[in-house]
């Protein structure tokens, strides 16, 4: 059975207490974007909520945050603590596998990308595109809260955006490999056929379509 599963990172950083709004709803003023962007996408529809970061990061704002997401509802939440010794590149390998390991088959994602690492970060946009695909997993949000500790004004809104249409980024690269590779254009042809304008919807060309779908018959 699918679940609508929660995942971000955790710095170490000195976040202050400010606002966050999404898709024009705002949220109630919190230390962390975490707790804001659960706040904004219902936290009872939540199934899991799993939040990844170093032992240190957890000692020093775990116990709040969390205590936090419990005022909003949310019951089910753990820890993946990843290993801080960054110069082992093995390790961002260790961290992938422990994120992967999280999500079940078709779950329904929901990322943060806000804080930690800015290496954790890139671990995660890898992430997202391999869970994608050994999961069969759909995601739904790639946010991150654009929060900046030099704006010290009570008054300020931090905006949180979502991410995800660029990733269809991977899917381009998938569709223009199977060309490449397999001299298969089925996909980059479906693509091209339903592209919006600002993902390369200039290729949206009935003969163009019309000529990669004839290609591909002749090459298979």
């Amino acid at each position: 059975m699918s679940r609508r599963v929660y995942l971000a990172m955790l710095g170490t950083g000195n976040y202050n207490v400010c606002q966050y709004s999404m898709d024009g709803m705002l949220a109630k003023s919190t230390e962390y974007v975490q707790v804001a962007e659960l706040e904004l996408l219902e936290p009872e529809s939540f199934d899991a909520v799993y939040i990844v970061s170093t032992e240190v990061a957890f000692l020093l704002h775990g116990s709040k945050m969390f205590s936090q997401m419990e005022k909003l509802g949310v019951a089910k939440h753990e820890k993946i603590v990843i290993s801080d010794n960054a110069d082992d590149p093995s390790k961002l390998w260790d961290w992938l596998y422990q994120v992967v390991e999280s999500i079940r088959d078709e779950d329904e994602l929901v990322f943060d990308l806000t804080h930690g690492w800015r290496m954790i970060a890139v671990v995660f946009s890898t992430a997202i595109h391999f869970i994608r695909k050994v999961r069969n997993a759909k995601i739904t949000h790639v946010l991150y809260g654009m929060y900046d500790n030099k704006i010290t004004d009570p008054e300020h809104v931090f905006p949180i955006v979502n991410l995800v249409d660029f990733y269809a980024i991977n899917d381009w690269a998938d569709g223009i490999g199977r060309v490449v590779d397999m001299a298969d254009t089925r996909k980059l042809a479906a693509m091209v056929s339903e592209a919006p304008e600002h993902q390369f919807g200039h290729l949206a060309d009935e003969p163009l379509v019309e000529a990669l779908k004839k290609l591909g018959l002749c090459l298979t």
